[in-house]
């Protein structure tokens, strides 16, 4: 019924009901058998896909970017064909997600190294906040204000 979890010092949002709470301590968290405890650390930026059943099923919807306020952060966003080895020849996407906590901005930044183009959309959100909108992202990326 219940679980303790163990979370570092910092700021940590439950996953589940986005709500904060202050590390270097332990948490109890409800549980039942659909929902484990799951914390994530502020500053995170953590993607988000549309549901498949397989890697290279054809999507329509966005990826969502949802971003964990409470401190700056930054995470490397790849993806491939995940069917393959084109990778190895530079048919991947990577690019740099930088969140300023202070600005409320989140940047893109493609990294050139990949040949393959950024989605042409992303939903970008804040977790425990708005449902997030739809942002078209230049060749090279976007800068977001939340």
């Amino acid at each position: 019924k219940e679980r303790a979890v163990y979370l570092p010092e910092g700021k940590w949002w439950d996953f589940w009901t986005a709500e904060q709470t202050e590390g270097g301590k332990s948490a109890r968290r409800a549980i039942d058998l659909a929902t484990m405890p799951l914390y994530v650390r502020a500053g995170a930026v953590l993607p988000i896909g549309p549901v498949r059943q397989y890697t290279s099923e054809p999507i329509s919807d966005p990826v969502t970017l949802r971003v964990y306020a409470g401190a700056d952060g930054h995470f490397t966003w790849y993806d491939d064909d995940g069917t393959g080895y084109a990778f190895e020849n530079g048919e991947f996407i990577r690019a740099e997600c930088t969140w300023n906590d202070t600005a409320r901005t989140l940047t893109i930044e493609r990294d050139p190294v990949g040949r393959m183009p950024l989605p042409h959309a992303v939903r970008v959100e804040l977790a425990g906040g708005n449902q997030g909108r739809l942002v078209t992202l230049e060749p090279n990326g976007a800068t977001v204000k939340l």
